[in-house]
């Protein structure tokens, strides 16, 4: 859209926001409004603070899989022991409950995790191994 002719960028505007065309919004000025920000936005990636570097920066998230092999849930598992044992018996009782499995997978963030208990089984021992070989 950067470098579309002004009717192209007009066109995919209204497009997807067609409740703006009679409001006098102007599609060019919206488009570069919208440019501006995504180009700050990746600005303030590339500069902002660097991507974790090691296995320490990565958490323990339980995933409950439905029978179907679909996510039914994704939780980042609590620090706290206690805490921790009662999510797993809950996890457990909701698998049971949805004829569902569980996995827990380390990773930097829910999305993430989500990735990780879908990749295949040698992805998953490697995380396995590795979250272990950190914190044993």
């Amino acid at each position: 859209m950067e470098f579309a002719p002004v009717r192209d960028r007009a066109r995919v505007y209204y497009g997807r926001n067609p409740g703006q065309r009679a409001t006098g919004v102007k599609a060019s000025d919206e488009v570069a409004r919208l440019l501006a920000e995504a180009r700050a936005t990746l600005a303030d990636t590339t500069t902002g603070p660097p991507r974790p570097a090691g296995i320490e920066d990565f958490h323990r998230y339980v995933i409950i899989f439905a029978s179907d092999r679909r996510i039914h849930l994704v939780r980042r598992v609590p620090e706290d022991e206690e805490r921790r044992l009662e999510q797993a018996t809950a996890a457990r009782r909701r698998a049971e409950q949805i004829r569902g499995t569980v996995l827990v997978v380390a990773a930097l963030s829910a999305e993430a995790a989500r990735d990780v208990a879908y990749a295949d089984d040698l992805t998953r021992e490697w995380n396995t191994k590795a979250w272990q070989a950190a914190h044993a």
